[in-house]
């Protein structure tokens, strides 16, 4: 089941599997690569600044060499508070400070 994930740079984040991409993108065409490295990993994050679905290898590297940028929050809040829909995931999991 996807799942928020929190990070110490404060990209909004969900944890979601390689199975519940395809289940639910699928019909868009999603069919649950990394979009860095093509790698089809069984559980991935999805980044909602990128609107990309990362590789856990791809995904800490994007964390670890990125800061969030004021002017991209209202995209990214848009396209998180979409996914988190698509996926049935209640916003309010988020922890105190975990995603700006």
């Amino acid at each position: 089941m996807a799942e928020i994930a929190e990070n110490a740079s404060g990209f909004k984040v969900l944890k979601i599997s390689r199975a519940e991409i395809v289940e639910k993108l699928g019909p868009k065409g999603a069919i649950g690569v990394c979009d860095y490295c093509m790698k089809s990993p069984t559980m991935g994050y999805y980044v909602a600044v990128l609107d990309q679905w990362l590789c856990p290898e791809c995904y800490q590297d994007f964390i670890a060499g990125n800061t969030p940028f004021p002017e991209d929050s209202h995209v990214e809040s848009i396209m998180f508070n979409t996914y988190c829909r698509i996926f049935e995931v209640k916003i309010n999991q988020v922890s105190p400070g975990a995603a700006k």
